[in-house]
């Protein structure tokens, strides 16, 4: 008896007792974390998507990773206003995603170019960034811009949300 009452000590007085159980936390961890670099995405704290009235897009994968930070958390995510460029991966934002049928999309073939400002206008097509934004996309958006030209060129092709809405039926439109 006199040793386990020795050893126990020992473990004690070297930290080694079990941690302390605590409660769980009342919120669930986030399954990502929102990723900056995408303008749009910026307050994961509120639950939402900030919606702009022009959004222009940027870093592609910013904008995937946060599409999928909000499919996975449920989050609210609006497309109003001119949605250009890699905003367009709002639209992989899952089901409480909507659209204003008045908001104008632009969407342009993906390039490969050391000159942010020149990206979609020179540069090599950038293969894998396009299958990625097509995998991305809702089937039935991929189909349409696709099928108008929108990964094509190195121009801007545009889009009305009401196109986007009678393409894809599961995308909501967005109350007044």
């Amino acid at each position: 008896m006199r040793i386990l009452l020795g050893i126990l000590a020992i473990l004690i007085l070297a930290g080694c007792t079990p941690e302390p159980k605590t409660s769980p936390p009342s919120k669930p961890p986030p399954t990502a974390e929102v990723d900056p670099r995408a303008s749009s995405f910026t307050n994961p704290n509120t639950a939402s998507a900030v919606s702009k009235e022009r959004d222009p897009g940027g870093f592609t994968s910013a904008y995937i990773r946060n599409a999928r930070y909000a499919a996975a958390n449920n989050l609210p995510v609006e497309i109003r206003g001119t949605c250009l460029s890699s905003c367009i991966l709002k639209l992989a934002s899952g089901a409480n995603l909507c659209v204003d049928p008045k908001a104008t999309l632009g969407v342009h073939e993906p390039r490969v170019s050391g000159s942010r400002s020149s990206a979609i206008y020179s540069g090599a097509r950038a293969e894998k960034t396009l299958r990625e934004v097509q995998e991305v996309l809702p089937a039935c958006a991929a189909k349409l811009f696709k099928e108008k030209g929108g990964f094509d060129g190195g121009k801007m092709t545009t889009f009305s949300g009401r196109e986007v809405i009678e393409a894809c039926p599961q995308i909501k439109k967005c109350p007044n």
